[in-house]
């Protein structure tokens, strides 16, 4: 039983450290920052499309207020800008792990709303 749990808690070990490494590994940062850059790109041309179907409502209040107030225009290159400035203090933080946790559900949540956009 003892070798049983041994092996058990080695094996969970290796999934932890491999998770790890992974997470550590600045070019997993770097893909997952271009891919949330690519990925807002997408929600910032379908959301303004959406928006003048009607098929949708900007959920982030002060967005809609841009793009209510300051039209179209404004309402991309702001949505494009803030993100930048969001990705490169994230990368700024790259050599913090909590950046690097924080980085993949920030990854997953842009590509779902792009997928969203384009599939939806």
């Amino acid at each position: 039983m003892a070798t049983v749990m041994t092996a058990m808690r080695s094996r969970e070990s290796t999934v932890r450290g491999s998770i790890y490494q992974a997470l550590a590994n600045d070019s997993f940062f770097l893909i997952n920052i271009v891919l949330v850059f690519i990925f807002n790109i997408i929600d910032a041309i379908f959301t303004p499309i959406w928006l003048r179907l009607e098929l949708a409502k900007e959920a982030n209040p002060i967005m809609d207020w841009i793009y209510l107030n300051w039209g179209e225009t404004s309402f991309v290159v702001v949505k494009i800008f803030v993100c930048s400035i969001a990705l490169y203090i994230l990368w700024q933080l790259k050599d913090r792990m909590l950046a690097k946790i924080m980085i993949v559900p920030i990854s997953l949540l842009y590509a779902i709303i792009a997928a969203l956009h384009v599939w939806g």
